[in-house]
């Protein structure tokens, strides 16, 4: 079933940090013709880790202060063509976050790496850390580097749930008039234990690499031809690598604006929202990462039993 996002959420903490996120969500909203809402949740406030009793001539101050905010954002929006409807919340961030996700039925969470002040927020004991470990849903995670118009990314392990994103990627790609990029890491076959292999085995395992070789080189080129019959898709076989080195190299040297992914291949633990290439890109590429979530909430739910 192909992937559209219908609903954009957009946390902001009234940095400019943090509105970093705001033109790539536009764009998407744009992209996928998706309802797009910001999102301020107001802390409160704290001493010594207490929360304090909350004042409400205060209380009222910050809400409307925020508010007023988040209603300049989207007039500037609006400006250019893109509806947005402004929410303010009061309480802990991570837990807010979810909450109006979940209440809002989206399915696209977009933020940044950093937020006020420039603390880092996208390491895992972060507040969009604990967002990204919590999130349910799909996640675009923007660098606080300049976004570069390069080709967009898909790493293919030749799964179904790996090729989920393709339509996502296909899209984008299209609106963005970049090429896209199909990449497959082919690992060594491991042959765990601590004595040198044998000439029989060592001929198997190259024979096992070849015909790998062969088969997701034929996979990737038919991908290629039925994404974009125009020629602007491109495929890499990044041969005897480990998978995340590669696909960190891959990044690297070529032009790659983008990288689209799902949150879980053919070998990921799915009692967990995201597998582990999807939290390591997500973690430590150096350009914008969106990861579609593959689960539906039925099974999230049968994962969530004891």
């Amino acid at each position: 079933m192909e992937h559209l996002f219908r609903h954009i959420v957009v946390p902001l903490d009234q940095s400019v940090h943090s509105e970093a996120a705001l033109d790539p969500a536009s764009e998407l909203a744009l992209t996928f013709g998706a309802r797009l809402s910001l999102l301020r949740v107001i802390e409160p406030d704290r001493v010594a880790g207490e929360v304090l009793p909350p004042d409400p001539m205060q209380g009222a101050l910050h809400r409307a202060q925020a508010l007023g905010y988040l209603r300049r954002l989207t007039a500037g929006l609006a400006a250019r063509g893109v509806q947005a409807e402004a929410t303010v919340v009061t309480g802990d961030p991570s837990a807010q976050v979810m909450e109006q996700v979940r209440q809002r039925d989206a399915d696209l969470l977009v933020f940044t790496r950093h937020g006020q002040g420039g603390a880092d927020l996208g390491a895992l004991g972060g507040e969009a850390g604990q967002v990204l470990l919590q999130a349910r849903v799909s996640l675009l995670l923007i660098r606080d580097v300049p976004n570069r118009p390069g080709a967009v990314l898909v790493p293919l392990d030749g799964s179904a749930r790996a090729e989920h994103v393709l339509p996502v990627a296909q899209r984008i790609a299209l609106a963005r008039r970049v090429p896209l990029l199909l990449a497959h890491a082919l690992p060594e076959p491991e042959v765990p234990r601590g004595v040198p292999l044998t000439g029989r085995e060592r001929a198997l395992k190259e024979e096992l690499m070849t015909l790998n070789r062969d088969v997701m080189a034929r996979y990737l080129d038919g991908l290629a031809s039925s994404l974009r019959p125009d020629g602007a898709c491109d495929v890499r076989l990044l041969d005897g690598t480990h998978p995340l080195e590669g696909l960190h190299d891959l990044i690297r040297h070529e032009a790659v604006g983008l990288v689209i992914l799902s949150a879980h291949g053919h070998s990921g633990l799915r009692r967990w929202p995201y597998g582990r290439t999807a939290l390591n890109l997500l973690t430590y590429a150096p350009v914008p990462v969106l990861i579609v979530q593959d689960l539906c909430a039925r099974e999230f739910a049968a994962r969530s039993q004891p």
